[in-house]
């Protein structure tokens, strides 16, 4: 194959810090890779409830990326730099993201194409269950914080209170055959 790709795997999508401002996506693990400005948040949570990330991909712009779901587009209709869904990071298996000399089968693609597998179910049993919390009462005061902000109080924060809790479960349900995979992700704020 002649194209440029790299792939982000689900050991990388689970481990690596990922953290962006409104929880954890894998598309934050862009900034990675090379010829990508580093993904950033575009909408507020009612224009973007998924908390899709966009970025530019080789100087192209950020409309001309396409993202895949498990070979289906999955580009939100009125804002197409933004992806419709974006899965829970344990739910993702592998994505491939192609970057320099598309394959025909890539289509609708300028700056990247990236295709996001999702796990499925094994002849054993399995899941995964995680909750994340970030609290501006555990954060320090930046040294600098107060200097224009504070209104009269020193030790006063931005409140910022977010659970991300869900969990994934996968088997089998006729063996060598027949197999399922389900996931589940909330975020609270």
């Amino acid at each position: 194959r002649a194209d440029v790709n790299h792939q982000i795997r689900a050991n990388q999508a689970t481990d690596l810090p990922r953290i962006n401002t409104q929880g954890r996506n894998f598309q934050v693990l862009y900034k990675v890779l090379p010829g990508f400005t580093p993904p950033t948040d575009k909408h507020s949570e009612s224009g973007s409830p998924q908390r899709s990330m966009s970025t530019q991909v080789n100087g192209m712009p950020e409309s001309s990326n396409n993202t895949k779901l498990d070979g289906a587009t999955i580009s939100h209709p009125w804002l197409p730099r933004l992806v419709a869904y974006a899965p829970p990071v344990e739910a993702v298996e592998v994505v491939n993201v192609v970057t320099n000399s598309f394959d025909a089968e890539q289509g609708m693609a300028g700056g990247a194409a990236m295709n996001v597998t999702i796990k499925s179910g094994t002849n054993e049993l399995h899941g995964s269950g995680w909750e994340f919390h970030t609290n501006s009462a555990f954060k320090a005061r930046p040294y600098f914080y107060c200097l224009y902000s504070c209104r009269g109080n020193p030790n006063r924060l931005p409140k910022n209170v977010q659970h991300q809790f869900g969990g994934t479960s996968g088997g089998p349900i006729v063996k060598n055959k027949l197999f399922f995979f389900a996931d589940w992700e909330r975020t609270t704020r």
